[in-house]
């Protein structure tokens, strides 16, 4: 039974005096605590649903619900993006309770980028004006309404001065991808028509149906028909591809590698080229060092005393492990005579120490290191230092340089891109670089899908499905479909209502 059917159960149960008497308080607790869990966008989730299989978002609002359960005042509450994996409407409810919280005599700070919650808030503290090396500062401090224009670019954005997209021609489809009869989880036999060589939207409030059809539907659906894969997911009838794709890769959210070894530079293949540029300067000739040498996996070039780690791991027996910087490498991880070999001016280490964009600029005149350098920057992931290791990213930057890696080693094949939620932890500044970097995939004759709540990527895509009207058995059916424009104007669309404001 989900929470919100259980509320409305309890509510509407009639009993005896004396049991009422006796039910009386524990049953208003009870009902206080289902209507939290409703306020804050959980009314879905059913009461015998694993804490593990919560999405990050979930979890977050699940212990704010026991929050706003609670009478304690005078606490200060810090939430990490409240609003992932919300839909616009679930969105404005998550408002209500968080500005009650704050109601009770209570301070919330709150990591935001998403507009209507950014709207709600008493103060606004921009941090900036860029990301990484570029950021640390106060760009502005101050009601939301009194920033001006170029002063604040949260407000730039929130009151409209500036746009993510402007308005533009849709792309025309000519191609069509069909499922048919999906009856998964909670999906009510639909049958989804996407069009190929498109950038296309499923929207919906939280729990109606957007993951059960894309990501455990269609792409096991078409992995079952081009690879023969053996899983074909959830039921559905039959699937129609003609000649649309010729394979499907789904983008998620999960870590590229957690491996500590693994960082940005490898995942997109710049440090094979940038090994190469550093093995044919002349202090590497002289010193006789190899590609090879320039790699800490490598024997040939890595410190042996940390194994290429840059730090040593303490075993403190009963008490929690401790890592210090190695003392050989000095945080480096290379050997002496590697950090010799420099290239205009810096060494190996000098370069994993940069950010993406610092590093496009500094192989300027090198065409095949900048190339891979520049899809980071595409993908809105310029802040990020070549060698940060991937098992520290967001699951946001996960997904975002999962699409970065594509973008530099897709050749001929036609490719169905799924994507979930790639607008996650984006500033709006930040989803114009992502708009460019999907865009580009379309135009290389790819296809691409994404669940999506964030109104502006649903706005500039070629094509919207939005499925509810309401979430779990209230979901499942799609409600509109065609341009965000003939969405918009489809009376009975949520995600339609939120178009229509912004398309204006």
């Amino acid at each position: 039974m989900e929470t919100g059917e259980l509320r409305r159960f309890l509510d509407s149960l009639e009993l005896a005096p004396q049991s009422m008497h006796i039910a009386r308080l524990p049953l208003a607790g009870t009902l206080e605590r289902l209507e939290y869990l409703e306020k804050v966008g959980l009314g879905y989730l059913s009461l015998d649903r694993p804490l593990r299989t919560l999405s990050g978002g979930e979890i977050q609002r699940t212990a704010l619900a026991s929050v706003l359960g609670s009478s304690l005042v005078n606490m200060l509450y810090v939430l990490d993006e409240p609003s992932v994996g919300l839909h616009p409407d679930d969105t404005a409810v998550l408002g209500d309770a968080i500005v009650a919280l704050a109601n009770r005599g209570n301070t919330v700070v709150m990591i935001e980028h998403n507009e209507t919650l950014i709207k709600r808030s008493n103060w606004l503290t921009e941090l900036g004006p860029g990301a990484g090396t570029e950021g640390g500062n106060v760009c502005y401090a101050g009601p939301l309404a009194k920033a001006k224009k170029g002063e604040s670019l949260t407000a730039d954005y929130v009151s409209g001065r500036r746009k993510v997209t402007e308005r533009r021609v849709r792309r025309e489809p000519k191609k069509w991808i069909q499922i048919r009869d999906c009856t998964g989880n909670n999906l009510k036999k639909i049958t989804a028509r996407i069009p190929a060589n498109c950038l296309v939207s499923v929207t919906g409030v939280s729990g109606s149906g957007k993951s059960s059809l894309v990501h455990e539907t269609l792409y096991h659906a078409v992995q079952h028909s081009l690879e023969g894969s053996s899983s074909k997911g959830l039921p559905y009838k039959s699937l129609a591809l003609g000649r649309t794709v010729d394979q499907s890769v789904l983008v998620t959210q999960a870590a590229v590698s957690k491996s500590s070894r693994s960082n940005a530079a490898t995942v997109v293949k710049a440090m094979d080229e940038i090994r190469k540029v550093f093995a044919g300067t002349a202090s590497a000739r002289l010193l006789n060092l190899t590609p090879g040498h320039f790699s800490f996996n490598s024997p040939k070039g890595r410190c042996e005393t940390c194994g290429g780690d840059g730090t040593l791991e303490i075993d403190m027996h009963f008490l929690a492990d401790v890592k210090m910087t190695c003392p050989e490498c000095q945080g480096t991880r290379y050997k002496t005579e590697v950090l010799q070999a420099t290239y205009r001016d810096r060494n190996i280490a000098d370069v994993l120490a940069m950010t993406a964009s610092d590093a496009l600029e500094f192989f300027r005149g090198q065409p095949a290191v900048q190339q891979r350098l520049q899809v980071l920057v595409d993908a809105g992931l310029g802040y990020l230092p070549l060698g940060q290791s991937t098992s520290t990213l967001s699951d946001g930057e996960n997904q975002r340089l999962k699409l970065a890696a594509h973008l530099v080693t897709q050749g001929k094949k036609r490719c169905l891109f799924l994507l979930d939620e790639p607008s996650i932890g984006l500033h709006p500044n930040d989803l114009v670089n992502l708009l460019g970097c999907l865009n580009k995939l379309v135009n290389k004759g790819h296809s691409v899908v994404m669940v999506e709540h964030n109104m502006h990527l649903v706005a500039a895509s070629d094509y919207v499905i939005d499925l509810g009207p309401g979430a779990a058995q209230h979901g499942g059916e799609i409600v509109a479909e065609g341009t965000p424009e003939e969405v918009a104007a489809t009376p009975n669309s949520k995600t339609g209502q939120y178009l229509a404001a912004l398309l204006k």
